[in-house]
């Protein structure tokens, strides 16, 4: 009886534990996350620049989106104003960029809690090339032709002949098309908050597989 009884609350204290380690390892892999989803680095903007993003944290006080000058500026300043209102996946701000000058600029949203502490994104390399002309189609002016005169001439029934060739025509060899090779662009490195999040679910299913191990070792023990 006592090793029934031992084996049972054995059995609902691994269960107890492998549900604990999978629901904390799920709720953080399924975290809210803070980032600016676009512009995203080495792009090119002009004119005033939607940034959109999200901002939805369990605990919020209040977002801003900022930007400095270069890759790692040293100093910010804020676009826009101060937002008291959470976002997930929509338009965080709008960025006029027509009174920068040209050049190479970064992004940052910081998004701050109740208590002072805070989570950020950076967004480096964005180019401002508001005095770049963007291409326009070329019109193409067709010429025109002078009036056609035309010359009164006498008609002379003429019958042409007609012979037979002697051989069959030669049909024409198709000219081979050239195809134009295709560039290949590498994609970018993923995100570093994914591939951790990615850890923390192999974490949680090799914690799960690791107590269903103990479990069938302990009651094999106990038999």
């Amino acid at each position: 009886m006592r090793k029934i009884v031992s084996i049972v609350l054995y059995t609902a204290l691994l269960i107890v534990l492998g549900v604990s380690v999978l629901w904390t390892t799920i709720s953080l892999a399924q975290a809210p996350e803070v980032r600016i989803t676009s512009p995203q680095m080495n792009a090119e903007v002009r004119g005033k620049v939607l940034i959109n993003g999200r901002t939805a944290l369990p605990e919020f006080d209040y977002y801003k989106v900022e930007f400095g000058i270069g890759p790692q500026p040293a100093d910010w300043a804020i676009v826009g104003e101060i937002h008291k209102t959470p976002v997930t996946d929509g338009l965080l701000e709008t960025w006029d960029t027509t009174a920068l000058p040209d050049g190479m600029y970064s992004l940052r949203l910081r998004v701050v809690k109740p208590d002072g502490n805070y989570e950020e994104h950076f967004v480096p390399q964005i180019k401002i090339v508001n005095s770049v002309p963007t291409e326009t189609p070329t019109a193409t002016i067709s010429p025109t032709l002078p009036p056609t005169i035309a010359i009164a001439e006498t008609y002379i029934p003429y019958t042409p002949a007609v012979s037979r060739p002697t051989a069959a025509l030669a049909q024409p060899t198709p000219t081979p098309t050239l195809a134009r090779p295709t560039r290949t662009t590498a994609s970018p490195l993923g995100d570093i908050k994914e591939f951790g999040n990615a850890i923390l679910l192999g974490a949680g299913a090799m914690g799960v597989i690791f107590v269903l191990v103990g479990l069938i070792l302990a009651i094999r023990r106990v038999l």
